[in-house]
Parts: C-alpha cells; sequence; structure tokens
C-alpha cells in the first residue's frame, strides 16, 4: 500500500466537501507514512490532475475519478443491481480488432494501452467474459441494459468504437462457455467466510483502541466491498442470492459501526467527518487512471 492509496481511498468517503491536510496527514501516520511521504504524494496527484487543491490545505477528488467511484458506490443497492433475467436474453460486446491485437502484442503506444486495459477491466468488473477473441458477453439481467449499459461502461473506459449489444439470443455452447469461467461453489463460500469474518470485527472493533478499529474496518470493509463490487451478479437460474445478499446486510451494518469509530476526536467538527466509511479501495488501484 503507498501513500496515494491511502490519499485516494480516504478522499473518496468525503465526497465533493474534501478533507484538510490535517486529516489527510492523521490518517496516512496511522498507516506508516510521515508527512514528506504524504505532501509528496499529494502534489503527484494534483498535477495528474487526480486531486483537486480546491482551498487552501483541502483535496478532493476530481471529475476523472467520478465513474470508478459510482461504481464503486453501487454495492449499497444489494440485489437492486440486477433484475429477473428474461427469455435468455444475453448483453455483448464486440470488440475492435485493433484492441484484440494490441492487447495480444503488447506492442501499443502507453495511451493506446491505457485505453486498451480500461476497456477490459470495465467488462471483467461488469461480468463480462471473452468466449471468442473479440467477443464478451454475460446475461442481460443488471438493472443497466440498453443504452444505459453502454454509457456506464464507456464511463468506466470502454473504447468508444466497441459494440454493445444487448437482449441477445446466445446458443448453448456459447452460453456454457461464458458459465464455465466462474466458479459457483468457490463464489458462495467467499460470500459466507467474508460475512463471518465482517460479523467477528464488528464484535471486536468497541474492544480496541481507535486506531487498531479504525486500520482493520479500512483493510476488511474493502476486501469486502470489493468482492460485492466485482460480484458478477449471476442469474437465479444460475446462482440463488441468499449468501450474496447476506454478506451484503452484514456489510451496511459494518459500515454503519466503521462511521462510527471514524467520527472520533480527530474529525470532531462535522465538516471533518467522512460520509462513508474509509475503506481500502483495491479496485481503484486496478482502474487505469490517465497520468
Amino acid at each position: 500500500m503507498k501513500p496515494a492509496n491511502i490519499i485516494l481511498d480516504l478522499l473518496r468517503t468525503y465526497r465533493n466537501r474534501g478533507a484538510s491536510a490535517k486529516i489527510i496527514m492523521s490518517t496516512g501516520r496511522m498507516f506508516g507514512f510521515n508527512e514528506n511521504q504524504m505532501r509528496v504524494s499529494l502534489s503527484r496527484l494534483v498535477a495528474k490532475n487526480t486531486l483537486d487543491n480546491f482551498k487552501r490545505g483541502y483535496y478532493r477528488l476530481t471529475l476523472n475519478t467520478n465513474p470508478i467511484n459510482e461504481f464503486i458506490e453501487q454495492w449499497r443497492l444489494g440485489e437492486k443491481r440486477r433484475r429477473e433475467w428474461t427469455n435468455n436474453e444475453w448483453a455483448c460486446v464486440v470488440l475492435p480488432p485493433t484492441t484484440v491485437r494490441k492487447t495480444a502484442s503488447k506492442k501499443s503506444t502507453r495511451d493506446s494501452d491505457l485505453k486498451t486495459n480500461k476497456s477490459h477491466w470495465a467488462l471483467f468488473n461488469n461480468g463480462f467474459r471473452r468466449i471468442t477473441e473479440n467477443l464478451l458477453v454475460r446475461p442481460d439481467n443488471l438493472i443497466d441494459t440498453g443504452s444505459h449499459l453502454t454509457n456506464k461502461l464507456r464511463a468506466l473506459g470502454l473504447t468508444a468504437d466497441a459494440v454493445v449489444i444487448t437482449r441477445a439470443q446466445m446458443d448453448t455452447s456459447s452460453q456454457s462457455a461464458w458459465l464455465n469461467q466462474f466458479n459457483i461453489l468457490q463464489l458462495e463460500q467467499a460470500y459466507s467466510c467474508m460475512e463471518q469474518q465482517i460479523k467477528a470485527s464488528q464484535q471486536g472493533l468497541y474492544h480496541q483502541s481507535v486506531q487498531q478499529a479504525q486500520q482493520e474496518s479500512f483493510h476488511l470493509g474493502g476486501e469486502a466491498i470489493q468482492l460485492l463490487v466485482k460480484d458478477p451478479l449471476l442469474p437465479e437460474e444460475y446462482q440463488p442470492p441468499a449468501a450474496r445478499e447476506a454478506l451484503w446486510q452484514a456489510m451496511l451494518e459494518y459500515d454503519a459501526a466503521g462511521r462510527d469509530i471514524w467520527s472520533g476526536p480527530q474529525h470532531a467538527a462535522y465538516h471533518e467527518r467522512p460520509d462513508i466509511i474509509p475503506t481500502r479501495n483495491f479496485l481503484v488501484d486496478q482502474w487505469p487512471l490517465p497520468s
């Protein structure tokens, strides 16, 4: 974990209000980073237009990070992120041949690599999987479909020359090729294991020092959110949602407990308190930002 990770993860929780350098430095010290390391990272993030130093001593995320932050926060919707799967319909994305060749050859320019990486990130983290060289599919059961799905994927980085098709019919072998890329038993076990960890942690949060509780909720909450956000949201025909929903309910309670922990004396002023529990956002690390 780097100082920049701490800064981005913390500022996401303050949304458009931003946070003071004092709070940022305090959080950095809690995770073992000195003031100089944090200030150097702040300067670099501002130079990359990832952060906005909108007034003296205060920072917030720029619009560049809005799509990924909104995507992550959708975990709070739980099962409302999906809908009933009707008529065995599928969503398909056809990548342009140039994108496929660049990915295979690894000889593209830096800008082209960035576009390619963001396309694959957007698709993979929305449950799409490759069934041919340039065709990725998933069941058309997300709450976003049609132009809404296209806009969502584009906002997350899908290249403009990719073709998005929804409400398509798929042959049985192609459906199997998609489904075989998921280990449903492993997913169920991951939900259950994480739910148990979240509940055990919540019981112990108030029996630790504030710093220990903040560190634990930061890391564990981030792991749980990543699991929920990246979930492929399979139709009930393939996977019952009960275990995933139980984890979601547990994380909502953990989030409320975490907000109490993070609203301690160092955040005494109302405007310095985070809107949501600060958590480690592994997905942000994997989302290629422009440099």
